[in-house]
């Protein structure tokens, strides 16, 4: 038999060294952490955007309203009680002013028959899950958060629901609004049970609503 030259058997040990080294390099690739972070566009392709639960600011003449239309969150101060605030939902639209179109929510007035106005304090969100997507010029939702506190209905067991309305303090007359914050009286709806209990603020009508 004939036994193989130094120059083979030399041969032979390199080649098995450079098959142990390309085996540990691909399996260090295969293993490095880096290696197996998913592409953004892989693991969410379709990104849910976040909802922004931060209050923005509006001037009286509509500075820092949102640029887009749709149904947004307002939070306004109280006419009765100023030092109280009503939230609720309201359509934000593009409306003609003289020779313009301004975007302006419908919740609005015109002061001097000249300025379209907003209340003072005014703030504004996004919506959130479960709110319209539309609403009607005279439709002012107040949100559900704003019963939170009060306990559930005794009947139904479910959260009421707030309503309100704007009267005449003198004689008990009623105004024609729909707007939240103009209201001075609330009271809660759920099922038919419950009957028509006003109070002059939101405030009191959770506090008394729990009391019962």
């Amino acid at each position: 038999m004939k036994l193989p030259s130094p120059f083979c058997a030399r041969l032979r040990v390199f080649l098995q060294l450079g098959e142990t080294i390309c085996t540990q390099g691909v399996l260090n690739i295969m293993f490095d952490s880096h290696s197996f972070l998913p592409m953004a566009d892989d693991a969410n392709p379709n990104p849910i955007p976040a909802i922004s639960d931060h209050w923005h600011p509006v001037g009286t003449r509509g500075e820092g309203l949102p640029t887009t239309p749709g149904v947004y969150r307002f939070r306004v101060p109280m006419e009765s009680r100023p030092e109280e605030t009503v939230e609720f939902l309201a359509q934000l639209r593009w409306r003609k002013h003289g020779v313009h179109q301004v975007l302006m929510p419908t919740f609005e007035y015109v002061l001097d028959d000249e300025f379209i106005t907003l209340p003072e304090g005014t703030y504004w969100r996004e919506r959130v899950p479960g709110d319209p997507e539309t609403l009607g010029v005279t439709q002012f939702p107040i949100a559900p958060e704003m019963a939170h506190g009060a306990t559930e209905c005794p009947f139904c067991h479910q959260q009421p629901v707030i309503n309100g309305e704007k009267i005449k303090e003198d004689d008990g007359d009623r105004y024609y609004t729909h707007i939240p914050y103009k209201f001075n009286r609330f009271w809660f709806s759920c099922c038919e049970w419950i009957s028509k209990a006003p109070r002059p603020s939101i405030s009191a009508l959770k506090h008394d609503w729990s009391q019962r």
